[in-house]
């Protein structure tokens, strides 16, 4: 029957003399492990008429004093209490009386009145023929297991065995007691059990005889260093298990993480800047002769009127209305400082800005851009698959698992093929590079984290313009340059750093083109305005136009006299005044077109740079734009290649290695009790971690481990409870804190030193072991360290040996208890016969405990051996020690 022993509990009565002894023993045994938690109860130091029964807690923590009924009443769930009272039959009797017991039975009852009570007397003695069992027959309760504890010593059913003498100061027969109580109790930590809880009790006032074989053989030492060395990645990961064969090793690890960080960029390349727009060219527009005419008679007014130039003014206007000359300076103005952030990416105390005030930066902009005076702040993009892609690709490097279409798994062949090295994958976060003492009070940075790109490019210009400040640098600043180079260099070759660098250049690129912009602008408004030399020709047209102009109205006023004074005819007069003003209009025209033509050419050039112009503006805007999804995922990258590099370099974590307690106890026990360490050799344990990395490290086991390290948050303050209710928002990373939960868990679990989920890992070694893995676990448990029952010394020995067979079907024909504990005229049919063995093994993982518990038939009182059968009673010893015990019977009134 499986149990529990949260939901069972044990109860154990006894004169004050054996609930000392048993509280000794009892109480290391909790401590060590062995047993659970037990409840004593010393009857002498119970009060006449006192209802509350003081009792004592013995528990791991230690020993506490208690109530009995309030302990009771303070348990949740119990399935049933074994109650247990302790007896002692020798040349006097020690008992707490049926009595007694049965008010202790009512009282526990009374508190859990529908929890089954597996009631036992357990009755303890030695062989001693001077104190054959003296009142007895009052040791028969009914409806009870009325249970003696054979005295005598063996380490297995079939072994020899040697009787349990009365001695002053010997504990052996403390210790069998303490065995067997605990064995029937159930209160061993592997036991499944307790072989009392369905076996009927005896009919009448019938005894047992009961023996109790265990093997406890502590695995702690072993399993700690066995889950060390399988959680110690450092030397490189396994080969994963691909359809029952291992994974290869790629040879050419930088190219396969270059492959692979390229295949994560086109995957996902709306992440990264897009195309820019191109300024068209204008074509040369040829003038018609109505608008020529339009022109010249505009431009001749305007002659008259002596301002040629609001001619020029207005033409250039037309031609370049809406255009940039309307535009404000300010949008990239060289004196903005929202701009200078932008582009430059310091702030105004000369420290980086962050990537919040980069995006603010951006926004003013934007909105200055736009002609708006309020900020509109936008959703910022969801780059979530983008992360999961990224977490994904650099686990199937290592793994080979298959995870995300279009970032499969590296080949060789037909066989997939994994990188060893996580650091090539991901480099560690905790080894940053550090910027000298000497140079670091010159630079805005100390330090670099290996994935910051950027703030590596940062320090390395600080350092290249540091000669110029700091001239007695000038020696330093290369040192560190150089280490700089080499340190990054490294750090560049690793997936994490190949595409953060790909981040990096669009950013880079970005950054260029809005200061690029700004040049570009500042020139073209500088090249649509008109020039000293194209308003001077104006002036120098109208005075030519007016010269035509007076010229042909001269003409035409001599015809109109000549024709008024009859030197000519009136027709010829007509004549002349067409002749003349065609001949004007003609002249006028050739002139007013060879004389514009530099204003014509500024006006194309005019419409040419308004496009140029538009293009500019609206590529500045997509430059933008881009800077900030950039900027947003490259603050991103950094915090999940943070907590990647610290996942990848211990995904299993660094279990807690702890001082372990050797359960080398064992001296002066009687022999059915044996207590060992298993101690193999160095090469055994290397050798069974090296075996047990292929049957635990299949295809894709990171993901799992990825998985425990994220459920496993640290604490992240105030604002952890967020992550507690959603892990998404880890990928999401919206903007709903003060600081990002992202950036905020991937630098604590950075800084942390995970421990790792070691009871999954030592589970599933525990399930390898127990199936696949046998051979392992007897090679593991093969060598055991005891101590010998006798000397006390400690002795080296098989766990075959240590086991005495106790591990193997039992068969318990032909076994028989000591008969020396029985009548030589027993009226049953040989009452010293095993009827029952009952077996209880926690052979399910590493641990080797093994309880074997014994019975035999109900007999009556008469079977035992009786004072008037002992014919050297008279011969044997007086041992001084024992003359002075004297055990009264204690009555207690009605509880």
């Amino acid at each position: 029957m499986s149990r529990g022993p949260i939901s069972d509990l044990a109860v154990v009565a006894a004169r004050a003399e054996q609930y000392l002894a048993l509280r000794d023993v009892l109480d290391d045994w909790v401590r060590l492990g062995l047993t659970t938690s037990v409840t004593l109860v010393n009857v002498d130091a119970l009060k006449d008429g006192e209802v509350r029964i003081p009792c004592t807690v013995l528990e791991e923590n230690g020993v506490r004093g208690a109530v009995l009924q309030e302990e009771l009443a303070a348990r949740v769930s119990t399935r049933v209490v074994r109650v247990v009272a302790v007896s002692e039959s020798s040349s006097q009797l020690s008992t707490v009386s049926d009595r007694l017991a049965l008010d202790l039975v009512a009282q526990v009852n009374a508190s859990l009145p529908t929890v089954d009570l597996v009631r036992i007397h357990l009755i303890t003695t030695v062989v001693d023929a001077a104190r054959p069992f003296t009142g007895i027959d009052d040791l028969a309760w009914l409806g009870w297991h009325n249970v003696i504890v054979a005295p005598e010593s063996a380490q297995s059913p079939t072994a020899g065995v040697s009787p349990i003498v009365r001695q002053a100061g010997d504990p052996t027969q403390t210790l069998q007691l303490a065995g067997c109580l605990c064995s029937l109790a159930g209160l061993w930590s592997a036991q499944q059990s307790a072989p009392l809880d369905e076996r009927p009790v005896a009919p009448g006032q019938s005894f047992l005889a009961a023996r109790s074989f265990t093997r406890h053989l502590s695995t702690a030492a072993v399993e700690s260093e066995l889950l060390t060395k399988l959680a110690d990645l450092s030397l490189g990961y396994p080969l994963p298990l691909v359809d029952g064969s291992a994974a290869e090793i790629i040879d050419d690890e930088v190219g396969a993480v270059t492959s692979m960080a390229q295949a994560l960029e086109n995957k996902h390349h709306y992440v990264f800047a897009g195309a820019r727009a191109q300024a068209r060219t204008v074509p040369q527009q040829p003038i018609k002769v109505g608008q020529l005419l339009r022109m010249l008679f505009s431009f001749l007014g305007q002659a008259i009127r002596n301002a040629p130039r609001a001619f020029a003014d207005r033409v250039l206007y037309e031609a370049s209305a809406g255009t940039a000359a309307a535009v404000n300076r300010a949008v990239f103005g060289g004196t903005d400082p929202a701009f200078k952030v932008v582009v430059g990416g310091i702030g105004p105390d000369g420290r980086p800005a962050s990537w919040d005030q980069f995006d603010q930066a951006l926004a003013q902009v934007d909105a200055r851009a736009e002609g708006r005076a309020d900020v509109v702040h936008l959703a910022p993009a969801d780059l979530s698959a983008l992360w999961r892609d990224f977490l994904s690709s650099g686990m199937t490097l290592l793994d080979a698992g298959t995870r995300a279409d279009g970032l499969a798994p590296q080949e060789i062949g037909s066989s997939k093929a994994v990188i060893v090295d996580p650091g090539r994958v991901a480099p560690d976060p905790s080894i940053q590079f550090v910027v000298s003492s000497e140079v670091a009070p010159y630079i805005n940075r100390d330090r670099v984290e290996p994935a910051d790109v950027l703030g590596a490019r940062d320090v390395y210009h600080q350092l290249e313009t540091l000669p110029e400040r700091a001239p007695h640098l000038v020696a330093n600043a290369g040192k560190v340059k150089q280490d700089l180079q080499t340190f990054f260099d490294e750090k560049a070759r690793t997936f994490t750093g190949r595409f953060g660098y790909r981040i990096f250049e669009d950013i880079t690129r970005c950054r260029t083109e809005l200061k690029s912009y700004d040049d570009q602008m500042k020139a073209l408004q500088s090249q649509t305005e008109a020039s000293d030399d194209v308003y001077r020709q104006q002036q120098r047209l109208a005075r030519t136009l007016k010269i035509i102009l007076v010229a042909a109205v001269g003409i035409g006023v001599a015809a109109v006299v000549l024709a008024v004074l009859g030197v000519i005819g009136l027709s010829v007069m007509a004549a002349v005044l067409v002749v003349t003003f065609l001949g004007w209009l003609a002249t006028s025209g050739v002139v007013f077109v060879k004389g514009q033509t530099a204003l014509f050419a500024l006006i194309h050039r005019r419409q040419q740079l308004a496009d140029a112009e538009e293009a500019l503006l609206a590529n500045a805007a997509a430059a933008r734009s881009d800077l900030r999804r950039l900027g947003r995922a490259y603050r991103q990258y950094l915090d999940w290649a943070r907590a990647f590099g610290t996942f990848v370099h211990a995904p299993l974590g660094y279990p807690e290695v702890g001082a372990v307690a050797d359960l080398l106890i064992g001296s002066r026990f009687p022999k059915n009790h044996r207590f060992g360490s298993a101690r193999p050799d160095s090469a055994t344990i290397n050798r069974s971690a090296a075996r047990l990395r292929h049957d635990l490290f299949q295809v894709g086991w990171l993901s799992a481990a990825w998985d425990a390290f994220v459920d496993d948050l640290p604490d992240l303050g105030s604002d952890g409870y967020r992550l507690s209710e959603s892990r998404e928002l880890l990928f999401t990373d919206p903007p709903i804190t003060q600081r990002s939960l992202l950036t905020t868990w991937s630098e604590v679990v950075a800084a942390r030193r995970w421990e790792g989920t070691p009871g999954v890992l030592e589970g599933r070694v525990s399930e390898v072991l127990g199936t696949t893995g046998q051979d392992l676990r007897a090679a593991l448990l093969s060598d055991v360290e005891t101590r010998d029952p006798v000397s006390g010394a400690l002795v080296r020995t098989s766990l075959e040996e240590f086991n005495g067979g106790l591990d193997a079907a039992v068969d318990d024909s032909g076994h028989m208890f000591l008969r020396a504990t029985f009548s030589s005229s027993a009226q049953s049919i040989e009452p010293w016969r095993v009827a029952e063995t009952v077996p209880d093994s926690s052979g399910s993982d590493a641990n080797h405990v093994v309880v074997v518990t014994q019975f035999s038939r109900g007999f009556s009182s008469h079977d035992l051996i009786r004072a008037n059968e002992s014919s050297a009673a008279t011969a044997a010893p007086t041992h001084p020690a024992d003359s002075d015990v004297v055990d009264t019977p204690v009555e207690r009134p009605q509880m």
